[in-house]
């Protein structure tokens, strides 16, 4: 979009058909259904943009409900991996927030359980959540967890 934003008004129709070359299987025919007059205006792309958002993500509450679940799996795909450094775990957990995020707005979880859920799915047995629970204070903020996390791990 930035590319479009820094184009001039008469150069917009251009930049769409530079848009549609690249686009396959059913976001070209989401294109295709939006029609050629209305690509073709000023404003096209940015419409098609909305429109696309629309007919690809048409379930997001639904899919935001089961990324909330598979981040919450004991052993899932958002527990930490055998093997996996502590800097990327909490790298992946961040992603997938941003992500669940994303795909409600509506979502709302406290820093405190965040930090919980971070610990719980990082691997460390009892006694180093522990020490990292208590490092922390009454600081239970996601971001110190992290750092406290990292440090601890290495």
């Amino acid at each position: 979009m930035s590319k479009y934003d820094g184009c001039k008004d008469e150069d917009k129709p251009f930049l769409a058909s530079k848009v549609l070359e690249g686009l396959v299987e059913d976001a070209f025919t989401v294109a295709m259904d939006f029609g050629r007059e209305e690509l073709k205006k000023a404003d096209g792309v940015v419409k098609l943009v909305e429109t696309m958002r629309a007919a690809i993500f048409p379930l997001k509450e639904a899919e935001a409900k089961e990324l909330y679940h598979q981040g919450q799996l004991k052993d899932g795909p958002m527990s930490r991996q055998s093997g996996e450094s502590m800097i990327k775990f909490i790298s992946r957990r961040k992603r997938w927030w941003r992500m669940l995020k994303s795909l409600d707005e509506k979502t709302v979880i406290s820093d405190n359980i965040l930090a919980d859920m971070l610990l719980d799915l990082s691997g460390l047995d009892s006694t180093q959540s522990l020490m990292i629970k208590t490092s922390c204070g009454e600081c239970q903020r996601l971001r110190q967890d992290c750092r406290s996390i990292s440090s601890a791990a290495s």
